[in-house]
């Protein structure tokens, strides 16, 4: 591994994120939506699906604890929210404190 990248992997991250948005919206904007548009759209939502998935069965997430004494658990559910794109959201319809129980709860 260059020492580049292991000294800033956060820069290189946000490349690759930054060159996925462009390589969608290129395809989208100058594809034809058919059949080879779909089969683009089922990989992209299988492919969120899975990942969904994943966090899921997180193991913070299966101990179905009442409220989260540990700070740890709390910065792992944010952390898991956050990975899914839904901390802004689970933050605007539950305005308590990210527990394993409320996760499981709104989103199990």
């Amino acid at each position: 591994m260059p020492a580049s990248i292991a000294t800033t992997p956060h820069r290189l991250l946000t490349e690759v994120q930054d060159t996925c948005y462009t390589l969608h919206g290129i395809m989208a904007s100058t594809m034809l939506h058919d059949e080879g548009w779909t089969f683009y759209r089922l990989g992209k939502d299988i492919e969120r699906a899975n990942h969904t998935t994943r966090l899921l069965v997180h193991p913070i997430l299966l101990q179905m604890t009442s409220e989260s004494t540990e700070l740890s658990d709390l910065h792992q559910g944010v952390a898991i929210l956050k990975s899914a794109s839904a901390y802004e959201a689970y933050r605007k319809v539950s305005r308590s404190v990210v527990s394993p129980e409320r996760l499981s709860s709104s989103y199990c």
